[in-house]
């Protein structure tokens, strides 16, 4: 795995994972010892994109605040090309496009400076859901972050992100790693069984709240949704009565429901 690899760049620079928040070239070392297992996985998912980001400075001459990592994307996941001639280099040191024979992307940056990202979230916080530095590594979707992502805001592409404390086998956190999945690649999914049915029926990816009983959609996959439900930010529901079941009101009053 990952945090094998990186453990094993650490023993022979002679490095410990306290020497990543200021040593450059140990990140680098570390971030090519895993753009294979990177790359590999995003090839073998629904995903858009993956990245990885360390706790600490991307090169000795960049900004003070530019942090190590990558960021490779792929908007057609339905292809593979084993030259990686579909990837695409979003941050990252020059040498990965050589290396790995990724082209750079129109939006190219070296690393990630989150001072000025408006959104940013994506990072700081499955980073500071780890408070003392540490985390249990059996229950990692407790540090996830699940939201949007303005990772390339020049590009215009909206991106789904789910991403997670990066840390080595003993539980200390370096850093974070995520994966993308585009809006659009989503709502595709959500239509699938669908395309065909004379039922008055959506799928939709949200975010449920059952303290609050409120449910904030994210991407909506059909029409339905809008016909009913019009602009709505936040829908609020009630238990059925049986498990896992919801019901919720639309704008002209009448009763969906809902499992999750």
């Amino acid at each position: 795995g990952l945090a094998k690899e990186i453990e094993t760049v650490l023993r022979r620079e002679r490095c410990t994972a306290a020497d990543i928040r200021s040593n450059p070239d140990l990140n680098r070392e570390i971030i090519h010892s895993v753009m294979w297992q990177l790359i590999t996985h995003l090839h073998h998912s629904y995903g858009n994109g993956i990245f990885l980001i360390l706790d600490g400075p991307a090169s000795k001459n960049g900004m003070a605040t530019e942090q190590a990592g990558v960021a490779i994307r792929d908007m057609d996941s339905n292809s593979f090309a084993a030259d990686n001639s579909d990837l695409l280099l979003e941050r990252g040191l020059p040498s990965l496009s050589s290396d790995f024979g990724i082209a750079l992307d129109t939006t190219w940056e070296l690393g990630f400076d989150f001072t000025n990202m408006a959104d940013k979230e994506f990072y700081t916080v499955p980073f500071a859901r780890a408070e003392d530095g540490s985390i249990n590594r059996e229950k990692l979707a407790d540090y996830a972050y699940v939201g949007t992502s303005d990772l390339n805001p020049r590009d215009n592409i909206r991106v789904l992100v789910y991403s997670i404390p990066l840390s080595l086998t003993d539980g200390t956190v370096i850093g974070v790693i995520g994966v993308e999945i585009s809006e659009r690649s989503v709502r595709k999914f959500l239509n699938a069984n669908f395309q065909d049915s004379d039922l008055e029926i959506f799928n939709l990816l949200a975010r449920l709240d059952e303290e609050k009983k409120s449910i904030t959609p994210v991407v909506v996959g059909s029409a339905q949704y809008q016909r009913y439900f019009g602009p709505s930010e936040i829908l609020s529901f009630e238990e059925s009565g049986w498990e896992g079941v919801y019901t919720i009101k639309d704008r002209y009053g009448y009763l969906w429901y809902g499992m999750a």
